[in-house]
């Protein structure tokens, strides 16, 4: 249902029904089931994020976004219950979500404190797809216009500025109307 790749693509992280397993994609290497019971049932095909260590998990579950660290107890972030989590810092220590007007909430993993809300342009658009990650230490949004032309747009959410556009050949389908 949802799949996140490692940085060096050695593994993928996938969701299947309210579990999460890592797959080996380089070398040799089994299947793990990581987690059971991830979210609730309100949030069973809502997207996750992995830390680079591959030690935290977010997710959406019960008004809070939840992180989940190896070997220690879960932790709920409140204030995020209207997020879905995209993607940790490099170091782990901060986590970017996402709601559905695409304004990002940035967190401190370690004290569940709120660090910052970024509200950009990118807020005013629709997209058809959408996602927020972190380049160079920085927060960025990425997206796929609704009705565009196929083209990504990433978005410098620090200073609210389009960084790039990366065109592309094929156009994105509307939605279906029914």
């Amino acid at each position: 249902e949802r799949v996140h790749l490692s940085p060096d693509a050695r593994e993928a992280w996938v969701r299947i029904r309210n579990r999460l397993y890592r797959v080996p994609l380089a070398g040799d290497g089994t299947l793990d089931v990581l987690d059971y019971d991830l979210a609730d049932q309100r949030f069973q095909d809502a997207p996750f994020a992995v830390s680079a260590s591959r030690h935290r998990r977010a997710f959406a579950r019960d008004a809070a976004l939840t992180v989940r660290a190896d070997g220690a107890t879960d932790c709920d972030i409140p204030g995020a219950d209207n997020g879905f989590p995209c993607a940790f810092s490099d170091d782990g220590t901060r986590v970017l979500a996402r709601d559905a007007k695409f304004v990002l909430r940035e967190f401190d993993v370690d004290s569940g404190k709120r660090l910052a809300l970024h509200r950009g342009g990118w807020c005013e658009r629709k997209w058809f797809k959408s996602q927020a990650g972190w380049i160079g230490g920085r927060p960025v949004f990425v997206g796929l216009p609704m009705g565009g032309q196929g083209e990504v747009d990433i978005w410098d959410v620090l200073d609210n500025r389009l960084l790039f556009r990366i065109e592309a050949a094929a156009r994105v389908p509307e939605p279906d109307a029914g």
